[in-house]
């Protein structure tokens, strides 16, 4: 297709458990997360990894869910809030773009064996995390308003299905985290790998300790990312199809950053 934009992007299924999103659910409704999947298919479908953020992009937004132009920007502004969003790209350049979705960009066009570009202004947000502010952006009065009165009285439901479940130790990871603690270690720079063989050897790791129950000997796994930097680079998932150690890793002592 012409441009540097998907025509189809994929999603996780445990997006909806994002407290990011559950925050903007809690605001604005339903409203607000649609008016934020919409807003992310424009960026993948357009340019790949951002879109820019003025009076005519607001107004389209807004004519399609048919709201007002003025709540579409309030929404926009919560999700730079939560950090779906970063605001100061915003603020300062008057683009929407995050490291996540720049992340997911790079991912799909290596993927895809496609070229792909990042502007200037975007690079930096590669080298930032994303945080949470320490307090909560304040809600529209008028909003505020409503979920008091829709609330009064009764325990919701969703309030209780909002909350996030009790930590239960080793959580498994998903392709996405393990491929960006690969670029955090810089595996292609300490092991020699080509930036394609990244998602690769993801998705082997993966695949490598789920087929054994996330056990490393008779222990159940404790820390994956430490499994990553120690036990696994021991085990014959390195090995390729020959029954070879791939000559990148043998004989080589690597040393990593501390987690």
């Amino acid at each position: 297709m012409a441009g540097p934009g998907f025509e189809y992007y994929s999603v996780k299924t445990n997006r909806y458990q994002d407290k990011k999103i559950k925050r903007l659910k809690r605001t604005f409704g339903g409203t607000g997360v649609a008016i934020y999947d919409y807003i992310l298919c424009e960026i993948y479908r357009e340019q790949g990894c951002f879109i820019v953020w003025d009076d005519s992009t607001a107004f389209d937004v807004s004519e399609y869910w048919n709201i007002k132009e003025s709540l579409t920007n309030e929404i926009v502004k919560y999700c730079c809030s939560v950090g779906l969003f970063d605001k100061e790209l915003l603020t300062n350049e008057g683009l929407l773009s995050s490291k996540a979705i720049l992340t997911r960009f790079i991912d799909w066009s290596v993927k895809a064996k496609r070229k792909y570009n990042i502007p200037e202004k975007l690079k930096k947000l590669l080298e930032e995390t994303v945080k949470l502010p320490e307090e909560l952006p304040k809600v529209p009065e008028e909003q505020q308003q409503r979920k008091e009165k829709e609330s009064k009285g009764k325990k919701s439901k969703e309030d209780i299905a909002d909350k996030p479940p009790p930590s239960k130790g080793f959580i498994k990871p998903v392709l996405d985290e393990v491929i960006e603690h690969f670029k955090n270690k810089n595996f292609e720079k300490n092991l020699g790998w080509p930036a394609e063989k990244i998602t690769e050897k993801a998705e082997q790791f993966i695949n490598h300790y789920a087929s054994k129950g996330w056990v490393i000997g008779k222990a159940k796994m404790k820390d994956w990312r430490a499994a990553i930097n120690g036990q696994w680079l021991k085990t014959k998932s390195w090995e390729n199809e020959s029954g070879k150690r791939e000559n990148n890793v043998v004989g080589k002592t690597i040393e990593f950053d501390p987690l």
